[in-house]
């Protein structure tokens, strides 16, 4: 078999790709507007450990203070930014990056820490209501 185009198959397992998560997150994730526009923002190295009744996050957020960081929980996205620190290139703004969990959080119990340049969240999850059928 001969390709005309060395590029083909890339393009289509990116279509393939693209309707898996079309399919597994709908329209609602397709129409968000990014956390942040601009480039200047580097995404954080970051991870997210299910523990059964709540999450625990860990982001590396070297270099930042613990009063440049901010957080914000809104259904079952964290978004986190943290600007960056003044001895670093003028270029770059800081972190930013949008945390999707697989449920809602229970965002007014989140709990934080931050040592070292790491920013560690206990996020508990929202209890699910039962409701029992007549």
């Amino acid at each position: 078999m001969l390709w005309d185009d060395p590029w083909e198959e890339f393009r289509k397992m990116e279509e393939e790709l693209d309707r898996y998560f079309q399919d597994r997150y709908g329209e609602r994730r397709m129409r968000r507007r990014p956390l942040v526009p601009e480039e200047r923002y580097e995404t954080p190295v970051y991870d997210v450990l299910d523990e059964g009744d709540q999450y625990c996050i860990m982001i590396e957020l070297p270099g930042v203070g613990k009063d440049d960081v901010s957080i914000r929980v809104r259904g079952d996205d964290i978004e986190v930014t943290a600007a960056a620190p003044g001895a670093l290139d003028e270029k770059r703004k800081g972190y930013a990056c949008t945390i999707h969990l697989d449920e809602p959080a229970a965002g007014e119990h989140v709990k934080a820490t931050f040592n070292n340049g790491i920013a560690t969240l206990s996020v508990p999850k929202r209890e699910r209501r039962h409701v029992d059928l007549r």
